[in-house]
């Protein structure tokens, strides 16, 4: 860093705050794909570049999610590092207990999630959650998993079926 660069620092704690839109679930992660990769686009030269970031971010108090495809509450503590030009994000977004997901037009309950930040040098999320539902005689678990883009999800069963039956179940509702 030269002597001439700008450190921006220091600690923000958001009042209140939330995720709404009406956006399908494929839809806001497109949007959230282009905009994260047009903050991590190359701008070499740029005066951004000189701008350094370490910012923390919290909330004082849960924040909302209300979408078609969750609604559901979240504690964070981020932070945001990097440069101007291109930051990064490091740290949790919690996602409460008991919120809900919705696929296909079942209703899944949160039994855990988790959104993680761990890379200094760039915004790129992590998912971990699961959540459950009652199908029938079924009870349904659904995990997702890795990157936000692009997660693997896995279904089971009680009792048990075979993966193409559970998806089955899930898409059909029978």
């Amino acid at each position: 860093r030269g002597e001439d660069d700008i450190r921006v620092f220091g600690s923000v704690t958001l009042l209140e705050g939330g995720y709404r839109t009406q956006q399908s679930l494929a839809a806001a992660l497109r949007s959230a794909a282009a905009s994260t990769a047009s903050a991590a686009a190359p701008t070499s030269g740029s005066p951004l570049e000189s701008v350094a970031l370490d910012i923390r971010v919290t909330a004082a108090e849960e924040l909302v999610v209300d979408a078609p495809f969750a609604q559901a509450s979240a504690e964070l503590d981020l932070r945001i590092t990097g440069t101007a030009a291109r930051p990064g994000v490091v740290g949790d977004v919690d996602i409460a207990e008991g919120g809900r997901v919705f696929l296909s037009g079942v209703t899944y309950s949160v039994n855990r999630g988790r959104v993680a930040f761990n890379d200094p040098n760039r915004i790129a999320p992590t998912i971990d959650l699961e959540a459950g539902t009652r199908i029938g005689r079924y009870q349904v678990e659904l995990a997702i998993s890795g990157d936000a883009f692009s997660p693997s999800v896995e279904a089971t069963s009680d009792p048990a079926l075979g993966e193409a039956d559970v998806l089955s179940l899930m898409a059909t509702g029978r």
